[in-house]
């Protein structure tokens, strides 16, 4: 996959939760920022759990 198509899966799971896809965007944004990381390195850790 590509990195556009983990983080695109990741927000799929994120709105299965009931969340606006801007509002997925920015939540694996936010964590990337917060911990430093990629957003594709949260979108896989999404995406296992």
């Amino acid at each position: 996959l590509t990195e556009r198509q983990l983080i695109e899966r990741a927000k799929g799971k994120l709105m299965e939760k009931g969340i606006s896809e801007e509002d997925a965007y920015r939540q694996i944004q936010q964590v990337a920022r917060d911990k430093q990381v990629t957003m594709v390195q949260v979108a896989q850790v999404i995406l296992r759990q």
